[in-house]
């Protein structure tokens, strides 16, 4: 993912829960979700080239990092994010309720 700016990227999660190996530059919530050695800094070309390549060299690297991500991408199962949002849901609905009553 070459991108300039994102938020929690889509396509990052996609490829990543079908076991691709992902790369991306450094931004928005790439960092989450990419490990630090798999980014690059925006516009540097010759990183991403470079780990292209290594991966390309490296069908145990691109294995193991396939594996990881698979891990890394069901923090973001809707399972998981679940009980997250009912938490937030709760919070606003009383601070709405405290907002409504004042």
């Amino acid at each position: 993912l070459c991108s300039a700016s994102e938020g929690l990227p889509r396509v990052v999660l996609e490829a990543m829960s079908a076991g691709l190996p992902v790369i991306g530059t450094d931004i928005g919530g790439v960092d989450e979700l990419v490990s630090k050695e798999n980014r690059f800094e925006v516009g540097d070309i010759e990183g991403a080239v470079k780990r292209i390549l290594t991966l390309l060299e490296s069908p145990v690297l691109m294995s193991e990092i396939s594996k990881e991500n698979v891990e890394v991408v069901k923090k973001y199962s809707n399972s998981a994010l679940k009980p997250k949002r009912k938490k937030i849901y709760m919070v606003l609905r009383e601070i709405a309720e405290k907002n409504k009553s004042e």
